[in-house]
């Protein structure tokens, strides 16, 4: 009895391991991405499904490290690759968190105002094998209001960030559903968070 607690208990500890990432005391996984990184994007597979998070400058590429006056564009992705067609969940974009700048003594908000969405089944948003959904919000919008996803989502009016250090953060559990054959996909919350700068 022993040596199968003692397993039970190393499972989670070798999962959070092979992630090359943490993992906080409920096992959720926790990706973050510092300044200095090689790497300037978050990408991990869970289940099937890859995540991937980054920040993109307005030459289009994923960066940690901006000009100033550089405007910056929040870009999150699933692409399925569960070997199962599913219906994409779109929760992420009333996440409180998500898109939101912060630094060490202050939150600056996030670069829209979330207005609601309309009452619509997950059958609206197919994402078979191979799909991918891209979320994309730049800091500095020229849009006054704008849907996406049935979600809809107001201008918050934000001035491009001055010089300093900042970080963006959120944790989302996803449900990508099957109506079909009632079978789900449910990943536990995953943190995401990114350290940036502006120089």
């Amino acid at each position: 009895m022993k040596a199968l607690k003692l397993k039970q208990l190393l499972i989670p500890l070798i999962a959070c391991i092979s992630f090359g990432s943490g993992c906080d005391k409920n096992n959720n996984l926790i990706l973050e991405l510092e300044i200095n990184d090689d790497s300037t994007e978050i990408r991990e597979v869970v289940d099937g499904i890859e995540f991937k998070f980054c920040l993109v400058n307005e030459n289009g590429e994923s960066t940690t490290l901006f000009q100033k006056e550089e405007d910056l564009i929040f870009h999150f992705s699933c692409k399925n690759l569960s070997g199962e067609n599913l219906y994409f969940d779109n929760t992420i974009l009333s996440n409180d968190s998500f898109c939101e700048v912060r630094n060490a003594n202050q939150s600056f908000g996030k670069p829209f105002i979330y207005l609601g969405k309309d009452k619509i089944g997950v059958g609206a948003f197919p994402f078979p094998i191979g799909k991918e959904y891209v979320i994309e919000f730049p800091w500095v919008n020229e849009k006054d209001e704008w849907e996406l996803l049935s979600n809809y989502f107001k201008n918050s009016k934000k001035e491009r960030l001055s010089a300093g250090k900042y970080y963006t953060e959120f944790s989302q559990a996803f449900i990508f559903s099957n109506v079909i054959d009632e079978k789900t996909l449910k990943i536990d919350s995953i943190s995401f968070r990114i350290n940036f700068e502006i120089k």
